[in-house]
């Protein structure tokens, strides 16, 4: 049995893409919170986008399963346990990052194709956002969506910009390969 384990070279990327996802979700909810909370929408949608541009670029260069568990695991203990006002936010980044990691290994065993990639953001940006929605609801956290219509319509809200958030960094990918900036 063939084994892929990540090397001290793929740990410090996928530990420099929770960086930039950490960056990247923090500016946008700081600039986006005027315009969602009008709309009445959740925070997870405002960085949906921006966050698969980012993990995108991740997944192109480890291409291994459990890079979007690292992914989401880091990213987890830095929003959950850090900020201390939203700490099942670890669950729900780990837990949506775990259930694409895992839908990717049924349907094809890594993220060496950029359909994959694309998909597994999309994932994981909706499993993050159903479980933190859910979770909001089931703790009684105030603003908490009430309706399951809604919660699954925002989840995949946030799986449509996440996943054309992934295309473009896909895209971003290509052209760094080609200019010779990446492997």
């Amino acid at each position: 049995m063939l084994r892929e384990y990540f090397s001290t070279r793929d740990l410090t990327f996928i530990a420099m893409v929770v960086a930039a996802e950490t960056a990247v979700t923090a500016i946008s909810h700081l600039l986006a919170i005027p315009a969602v909370r009008a709309l009445g929408l959740q925070m997870q949608v405002a960085s949906a986008f921006f966050v698969g541009i980012v993990v995108a670029i991740g997944l192109a260069k480890v291409k291994k399963i459990g890079t979007l568990t690292l992914i989401g695991v880091g990213r987890g203990v830095i929003a959950g346990f850090v900020t201390p006002a939203v700490p099942t936010l670890f669950l729900a980044l780990a837990g949506g990052a775990i259930f694409a990691d895992g839908v990717i290994k049924l349907l094809h065993g890594s993220f060496s194709r950029s359909i994959f990639v694309v998909l597994g953001i999309g994932l994981y940006r909706f499993g993050t956002a159903l479980i933190a929605m859910y979770m909001s609801l089931i703790l009684g956290f105030p603003g908490a969506i009430l309706s399951t219509y809604v919660i699954i319509a925002v989840s995949l809200l946030c799986a449509v910009l996440a996943a054309i958030g992934g295309y473009v960094g896909v895209k971003v990918v290509k052209e760094l390969k080609r200019a010779g900036v990446m492997e």
